[in-house]
């Protein structure tokens, strides 16, 4: 190799010694004379100052071009549909310009089976497109060209099988676009490219399976999109990857089952989007990723069960989980402490849990629906602020709102209850402050006929904004069955605390409550994390037997005659 380099240089500068530059204003070749008559019309001219285009139904060969060495400005050859060799460029070593060959998507070079005649060419100072160039099978030709100056673009020869011809290149200073070649199965060739200044996108290619050769990359990526590959199955290749400074797409690989290749990426500077990938059944690969500056979405990947993988993330812009048919609950979410915008969790039609995202604390917003085996919302009880609205809408099999016991604000949002037909249970919103509710919608909920818990009930007293409340069950079917309802509930100030304590905390066999003085405790329900009733009883005296409880982390409801307070218990 070094050799062959060697040879180059010598080349390169013999060449240009002996140039004659011509032709500022460029010049076209629509004819094969006007290649035939170049030397002719031309005398002495071995370097055009200016463009070049190649494009003529009658061109068949380039031989009258034999004494060009340089092309300052750039070169184009285009729709030539006789024109079967680029042999007449031999002496070609330096486009100051782009290359483009083919480009045309009526007819491109059809007759081109390699790009043989361009032996010589080192430097190119612009982009590199080749492009439908329908016979094309290799890029043999291109062996002594080490960078491109632009972009390099492979796109839409239906024939191309590698890329060869690539082999020496080491940098491009733009895109690098490998796009609809039908036939390509490998891009080993790229194996000495470490650098690219741009975008990385390789997509609609349905015979590529791999992607091996691009694992010298180490400059920092600005876009990637590894998309509708159809026999991709990992993204083995992309190791040398640690960084992107903008987006990540992997989307439509549908043979795709392991995201391994990205095993070293420790952030994103903005997206991130996992969908369409329907044999992806986990997301091991990502363990190393810790940061996702913007949205971070995962949706319609049929065969998901789990979010494996992505334990190291600890923060998030937004986090949508989306029409993952199969999708059991979120665990490898564990770490996750914050998502600045939103968390939208919907179309999940096998999800039963939401354990998983239990240490995130403040959220931008939260939506939450149609995940039609979802029952409750425990793997959010550390959840003390949403930002944003809270929705929750659609979810056929939700029977309460468990796992939302310590939310207290949502920051002037709105908060969304809606065709919920399962729903019978809204006590885990009492611990709601009413000024941070912006508007009010239970809607649809046809099994719910209770909703006189604290937050409504403050809140319809004192309404900050819309109140809508219908087509629920009777008791909940309107605004008015709700505050009379509510009168039997003391409409608190907003903020204050209730009186009622329970101890000891941890507790073991019995449990103690105080603060009865003021009020008659009534009754008291205590749930476990699935939102299942494990203990009730009318109080008669301050002490509960706990004995039969096992271990783990409970939630007391105590309804008195005019409130109904939420505590959580821990049993050890």
């Amino acid at each position: 190799m070094k050799k062959v380099g060697f040879v180059s240089v010598l080349l390169f500068v013999s060449f240009f010694a002996n140039s004659q530059g011509c032709l500022p204003e460029g010049i076209t070749f629509a004819t094969q004379d006007e290649i035939d008559n170049f030397q002719t019309n031309y005398p002495g001219c071995t370097e055009i100052e200016g463009d070049v285009l190649i494009e003529g139904d009658s061109i068949t060969n380039l031989y009258g071009l034999i004494v060009l060495n340089s092309i300052a400005g750039g070169c184009e050859i285009i729709s030539n549909i006789a024109l079967a060799s680029l042999s007449g460029l031999e002496n070609l070593i330096s486009i100051e310009g782009s290359l483009k060959i083919g480009v045309s998507s009526f007819t491109g070079n059809p007759l081109l089976a390699d790009l043989s005649g361009l032996d010589n060419l080192v430097l190119l100072g612009g982009d590199l497109v080749v492009k439908f160039n329908h016979g094309l099978e290799s890029l043999a030709g291109l062996n002594n060209l080490n960078s491109v100056g632009g972009n390099l673009n492979i796109e839409f020869n239906s024939m191309l099988l590698s890329l060869y011809g690539l082999d020496n290149v080491t940098s491009t200073g733009g895109d690098l676009i490998i796009k609809k070649n039908d036939l390509l199965t490998s891009i080993v060739s790229l194996q000495n490219l470490t650098s690219i200044d741009g975008d990385l996108s390789v997509y609609f290619n349905e015979k590529l399976a791999e992607l091996s050769g691009l694992e010298n990359l180490s400059s920092n990526i600005v876009n990637l999109t590894i998309q509708d590959n159809d026999l991709l199955t990992s993204l083995e290749g992309l190791e040398s990857l640690t960084s992107i400074s903008n987006d990540v797409y992997i989307s439509g690989n549908y043979a795709l089952i392991s995201l391994a290749g990205l095993d070293n990426l420790l952030n994103i500077g903005d997206d991130l989007k996992i969908q369409w990938n329907y044999s992806l059944n986990n997301l091991s690969g990502l363990e190393n990723l810790n940061y996702v500056s913007d949205a971070f979405e995962v949706s319609h990947n049929h065969e998901l069960i789990n979010l494996s993988g992505l334990e190291s993330l600890t923060h998030i812009g937004g986090l949508s989980i989306g029409g993952n048919w199969n999708l059991l609950n979120l665990t490898g979410l564990e770490n996750l402490t914050s998502s600045e915008s939103y968390i939208s969790i919907s179309n999940n039609f096998s999800l039963s849990s939401l354990i998983g995202i239990g240490n995130v604390v403040t959220i931008g917003g939260v939506n939450i629906y149609n995940n039609n085996a979802l029952i409750n919302l425990t793997g959010l009880e550390s959840i003390t602020t949403i930002e944003g609205s809270l929705s929750i809408n659609g979810n056929i099999s939700l029977s309460n709102l468990s796992g939302l016991e310590n939310v207290t604000s949502i920051g002037n949002g709105s908060l969304w209850i809606s065709s919920n037909s399962s729903l019978h249970d809204i006590l885990a919103i009492s611990n709601m402050k009413v000024d941070s509710i912006s508007g009010l919608h239970i809607l649809y909920n046809y099994d719910l006929s209770i909703c006189d818990v604290q937050s409504i009930c403050e809140y319809l007293a004192n309404p900050f904004g819309t109140i809508e409340i219908s087509n629920n069950a009777t008791g909940c079917n309107s605004p008015e069955e709700v505050e009379e309802a509510c009168e039997t509930i003391s409409i608190s100030e907003t903020g204050s605390e209730s009186q009622i304590l329970i101890y000891p905390n941890p507790a073991q066999n019995e449990l103690f409550i105080n603060g009865l003085s003021e009020s008659e405790i009534l009754e008291v329900n205590i749930f476990n994390q699935l939102g299942q009733t494990v203990l009730h009883e009318k109080l008669f005296n301050d002490k509960i037997d706990i004995s039969g409880l096992k271990l783990g982390l409970y939630f007391v409801y105590i309804n008195t005659d005019d409130s109904v307070n939420l505590m959580k218990l821990v049993i050890n």
